[in-house]
C-alpha cells in the first residue's frame, strides 16, 4: 500500500481501542521507529510506517483526542496523557463514519499527509528558556535562511492557542530538537525542563543512531546529566553554527529530505570553488587551497566509498602537519557514512587548505564539491 487515507488510520486506532477495555498507550497503538511494522495500526492497514506515516499517525492520535473520540485514562504515573481509551463518540465514529466526519471535520481532514519527505523541510524544535530568547531568535532566523523549518513559540503559536497542549505536539512532530543551553537555563526551573522531558520521551522512540536531540551550548556552561549521552555543539565558537548545520544536514539526508538553496545557475558557477572526482591511494591525501576573507564561509560536500577525513588548516601549519608536528587544526570531521556535509567560516583572512585524507590501506574514490556559502 503506497498511501494511507487519514480516515483509515483513525479507524484503525479506534478499532484497536474498542478491543481494549482499559485503554492502551500511544506508543503501543501506533508503534515506534525502533520496532517497525509491529503496531496494531500497521497490522490493520497492512503496511510498515515510514517516518512521514508515523508522524501522520501521531497527528491522528492527537486530533482524535482533541475531539474527544479518545480520552486520557490517567491510569499510569508515566506519561498519563498518552494512556487513552475510546469514548462513546469514538464508538459512534466506527458505527457511522459520515455522521462523525460531519460533526468533527478537524479530526478527519488534515491536508495531504502522504507527500514524500523530499517535498518538505526539516522540522526543528527550538527548546530554550525565556532568558535566552534574544539569541534563540537569531538562531531561528539563521535556520529559516538556510532552508529549514524551525519551530519557535512566539513565531508558531497563534493567539488563543493553548501552549501547554501545542508544545508537546510540536516536539513530537519535529525531526530534530535543538536544546539551547546557557548558564542561566541549566539551573532554571520552569517549562523548559518540561520541554526537555517531552524531547527525551520522543528520543526513546527514535531508531538507534538517529540524530534527534542536539544539545546546543549558547555559552560556556555545564550540560545537564540527562543530555550528556549526546554529543553537544558549542554554538558560541567560531564554527559552532557550521557544526550544527552539518548535523542537521545529516539528519535531513537520513530522512530523505532535500535541502535547497536559493541561488540560480549563474550564481552557482560563480560561487563554486571545486567540483572534483579523485581516486586516493591508501594513506594519501589531496589538498584544495581556498583564499578566504575573514568571516567568509565555504560549504564542503563529499561522497566517498570508504571512510576519509576532512581537515582544514592554514597554509602555515601544513608543513608542520606533514612532519607530524603539533598544528592548529581549524576543522576535522570523519565521513563515517557515504556522504559528508561540512561548513567552515574563516576566522581571519588567509589561505586555508581543505585536506581530504585516506587513512585506510585501500584505494578510495571521492567526489568533492566546495563552494562559497550564501
Amino acid at each position: 500500500m503506497s498511501s494511507i487515507a487519514v480516515t483509515d488510520i483513525n479507524k484503525a486506532i479506534l478499532q484497536w481501542l474498542k478491543t481494549k477495555y482499559h485503554g492502551d498507550y500511544k506508543g503501543n497503538i501506533i508503534g515506534t521507529g525502533e520496532l517497525p511494522g509491529t503496531s496494531p495500526v500497521e497490522h490493520s492497514l497492512g503496511v510498515v510506517f515510514n517516518a512521514d506515516q508515523r508522524h501522520l499517525a501521531s497527528q491522528c492520535f492527537d486530533q482524535l483526542k482533541a475531539k474527544d473520540l479518545i480520552r486520557s485514562t490517567h491510569s499510569s504515573n508515566r506519561d498519563p496523557e498518552n494512556w487513552v481509551k475510546i469514548t462513546d463518540v469514538g464508538l459512534r465514529w466506527i458505527e457511522s463514519n459520515e455522521q462523525v466526519i460531519k460533526e468533527y471535520p478537524a479530526s478527519i481532514d488534515i491536508g495531504n499527509p502522504m507527500r514524500s519527505n523530499a517535498d518538505r523541510l526539516l522540522r526543528i524544535f527550538l527548546c530554550h528558556a525565556s532568558c535566552d530568547k534574544p539569541i534563540v531568535r537569531e538562531l531561528y532566523q539563521l535556520l529559516k535562511r538556510d532552508g529549514f523549518d524551525p519551530w519557535l513559540d512566539e513565531e508558531n503559536l497563534l493567539p488563543g492557542q493553548d501552549w501547554n497542549y501545542e508544545i508537546p505536539i510540536a516536539v513530537r512532530n519535529s525531526d530534530v530538537v535543538v536544546v539551547c543551553l546557557s548558564q542561566s537555563s541549566v539551573t532554571k526551573a520552569g517549562y523548559v525542563q518540561k520541554e526537555i522531558k517531552f524531547a527525551l520521551d520522543v528520543a526513546d522512540e527514535q531508531p538507534e543512531g538517529a540524530i534527534f536531540i542536539i544539545p546546543t551550548k549558547l555559552e560556556d556552561c555545564t550540560v545537564p546529566v540527562r543530555l550528556r549521552r549526546w554529543h553537544w555543539v558549542n554554538l558560541y565558537e567560531a564554527n559552532g553554527y557550521e557544526r550544527l548545520l552539518a548535523s542537521l544536514l545529516r539528519r535531513a539526508n537520513d530522512l530523505g529530505i532535500g535541502i535547497t538553496t536559493a541561488i540560480n545557475d549563474d550564481d552557482a558557477i560563480e560561487k563554486s570553488l571545486y567540483d572534483e572526482e579523485e581516486t586516493l591511494e591508501g594513506n594519501t591525501h589531496i589538498i584544495f587551497p581556498c583564499d578566504l576573507e575573514e568571516g567568509e564561509r565555504i560549504n564542503i560536500d563529499l561522497i566517498s566509498n570508504e571512510t576519509v577525513d576532512v581537515l582544514i588548516m592554514d597554509e602555515g601549519d601544513y608543513q608542520q602537519w606533514k612532519k607530524k608536528g603539533e598544528v592548529n587544526l581549524l576543522y576535522k570531521e570523519f565521513s563515517d557514512r557515504e556522504q559528508l556535509h561540512a561548513f567552515f567560516t574563516a576566522p581571519v583572512s588567509d589561505k586555508y587548505l581543505v585536506i581530504v585524507r585516506n587513512n585506510t590501506g585501500d584505494e578510495v574514490g571521492v567526489e568533492v564539491k566546495i563552494r562559497y556559502a550564501d
